[in-house]
């Protein structure tokens, strides 16, 4: 059984943009990066689209860019805090979280103390 928690309102503004990317969830900024742009040495998706990897060396060069933090140890946490899970060396997965899928991703909420939870039977 998987637990997923849920967030109950998505903050985005009318156009589809974010104007700031301090505002903008941690799988949101992940799905951008993955979706390629100048930044796709440093996370990849799996063949497959329902994974995705980190190039630990690179992506430490990107982190205080993009997530204002300046340790990976601290993006992994928080990919957890969203009910990421790891499938191998810094190769992840979510069940909401795949390539062709990016309005899925409004519904992945980081998790707080009494977080509601919804339990997916596998």
């Amino acid at each position: 059984m998987t637990t997923i928690f849920v967030r109950r309102e998505v903050n985005k503004c009318d156009d589809g943009e974010f104007p700031n990317l301090r505002h903008v969830s941690l799988p949101q900024k992940m799905y951008n990066l993955l979706q390629g742009g100048r930044e796709s040495a440093s996370i990849t998706w799996s063949s497959n689209g329902k994974t995705f990897e980190i190039i630990e060396e690179e992506f430490v060069k990107i982190i205080p860019r993009y997530f204002g933090s300046t340790k990976f140890s601290s993006i992994k946490r928080n990919l957890y805090y969203y009910g990421f899970q790891k499938c191998s060396k810094n190769r992840y997965f979510h069940p909401f979280f795949t390539r062709n899928n990016p309005a899925a991703i409004s519904i992945l909420a980081r998790r707080k103390d009494k977080a509601e939870k919804i339990n997916i039977r596998k």
